[in-house]
């Protein structure tokens, strides 16, 4: 599910789009029309030990935002990443595992 509400002018904040899970990685998954065609500098993505946030930058005209706050388990965000793919944002979350902190 997607759901929109209107931000501020001209911005929309997505509240939840789709995510895959595995041991190593959390995927979250933002479909947006024609993403692909807009410079990759405008799909901005932050991420934190526990939270990130999204921001698309003028796309047909608007602005687009989703921040997830208060992660379950703590990421990597060095190690975390996007992708841009046809009207497809990837977000890849890489989770820390026992492993990882040692």
């Amino acid at each position: 599910h997607k759901r929109e509400i209107k931000w501020r002018k001209n911005s929309l904040f997505l509240f939840f789009a789709a995510w895959d899970q595995s041991d190593k990685f959390v995927k979250i998954y933002l479909t947006l029309k024609d993403v692909h065609k807009i410079p990759s500098e405008n799909v901005q993505v932050t991420f934190t030990e526990r939270s990130f946030s999204v921001l698309v930058k003028e796309l047909d005209g608007k602005n687009h935002q989703m921040n997830i706050l208060n992660l379950l388990q703590p990421i990597n965000e060095k190690d975390s990443y996007k992708r841009i793919y046809t009207a497809l944002s990837t977000q890849i979350l890489h989770n820390i595992t026992y492993e990882d902190n040692l």
